[in-house]
Order: C-alpha cells, then sequence, then structure tokens
C-alpha cells in the first residue's frame, strides 16, 4: 500500500473535470474512439497505437506493405470493421479500460502550469535540451531562456 500526502481536507470542494474530448467526467471511462484516451496495453493514446491492429492480427508483413502500415488496403482505408470494433472492446475490457483522470502539465523549468505548447525541430531542441529533460515539457520562455543562455556561453567559449 502507498500512502502520499498528508490528512484529506475535509473541505475539498474540488469539482471533477471533464475530457475536452469526449466530455466524460473525471473517473469514468472515455467513449471508446475518444482521442485523449490511453491504451491500456501500452500506454500510449489509444487512437494512435497499434495494439489493436497486432493483438487482433491484422498486421501481414509477408502480405502487405508499409504503403498500408502492413494492413489489408480496406483496414487501412475503412478502419475495423463492426465486428472488429467488438472483438478490440473485448480485449480492452479484459484488460481493463484506463478511466480519465485530468492531471495537469507543467513546465520542467519554471514549474508554469499548463504552458502552451510551441515547436521546433528535433535538431534544434536536441542542441539545446539535455537528454534527461528531452521527454519533458518546457515552456516556451524557459525554452528561449536556456536557447539564450547557451549560445552566449558559445561565444565566449569560442572567444578563448
Amino acid at each position: 500500500m502507498r500512502v502520499f500526502g498528508g490528512k484529506k481536507d475535509q473541505t475539498d470542494t474540488r469539482q471533477r473535470e471533464l475530457c475536452g474530448d469526449c466530455g466524460v467526467a473525471e473517473g469514468h471511462y472515455h467513449v471508446l474512439g475518444c482521442d485523449k484516451e490511453d491504451c491500456p496495453f501500452c500506454g500510449w493514446r489509444l487512437i494512435s497505437c497499434d495494439c489493436c491492429y497486432e493483438l487482433l492480427r491484422l498486421i501481414d508483413k509477408d502480405k502487405y506493405d508499409e504503403s498500408t502500415s502492413n494492413l489489408s488496403p480496406e483496414i487501412y482505408e475503412k478502419g475495423l470493421t463492426e465486428e472488429q470494433e467488438k472483438q478490440w472492446e473485448k480485449l480492452l475490457n479484459q484488460k481493463g479500460r484506463i478511466p480519465f483522470i485530468l492531471y495537469p502539465q507543467f513546465c520542467a523549468k519554471c514549474g508554469k502550469q499548463w504552458p502552451e505548447f510551441f515547436m521546433v525541430s528535433d535538431e534544434e531542441w536536441n542542441s539545446y535540451i539535455q537528454p534527461d529533460k528531452r521527454d519533458q515539457i518546457i515552456c516556451r520562455e524557459c525554452y528561449d531562456f536556456i536557447k539564450e543562455a547557451i549560445d552566449s556561453a558559445k561565444g565566449k567559449y569560442n572567444a578563448a
């Protein structure tokens, strides 16, 4: 048994958050097909993992090529059949679907909650963000600070 935190506050008035995609309240299962549901098999987003194709044995590397992700062209273009969807839902329920709980995201440097996302190339990200932080969230302000700090230090090293 794991115990975290202190005594429960009897005046806790938090409201259950709703999924921004399917609208379910925290503690409930997402509506099947929701973009935000996590896969109980691999931990990635259910909508973008290949577990359904792998576990339903629909991937055939001998018969199909990468142009259809090793799936039949019909499945690649139209998705699972109704029967396959039922089989997949049964497998998910047997494994144990993951209830929706909204966990806030924080910048790993300053701690800002729910920072706005931005994009830089992998090459740029990897040149400025140290390896053990590359899979974490960094807000734009902190990223720009890190980039400027490294660039200004590089100028001093190159001058020596």
